[in-house]
């Protein structure tokens, strides 16, 4: 059954019109968490045998360098 007066169609409206901005704020908070959770996840590296600054993603505390393939300890700030 449908409200007939405009009250009712006005909470309605304004209650239709929040849940669809709420959804839309848990839908973009949720990508760009996603996004930029692999940004975070990147460490830095320098190369100790041909000096070159180098970012991976850190899965230990060892990454070759892409340059001349020696493994190299991530930095620590």
């Amino acid at each position: 059954m449908l409200p007939s007066d405009l009250a009712s169609l006005l909470i309605l409206g304004v209650g239709g019109m929040i849940t669809v901005l709420v959804g839309l704020w848990i839908y973009y908070d949720r990508r760009d968490h996603a996004f930029y959770d692999v940004t975070r996840r990147k460490a830095t590296f320098h190369c100790l045998k041909c000096s070159r600054l180098y970012t991976a993603v850190a899965a230990g505390d060892l990454n070759p360098c892409p340059r001349c393939g020696h493994p190299n300890p991530r930095l620590r700030f």
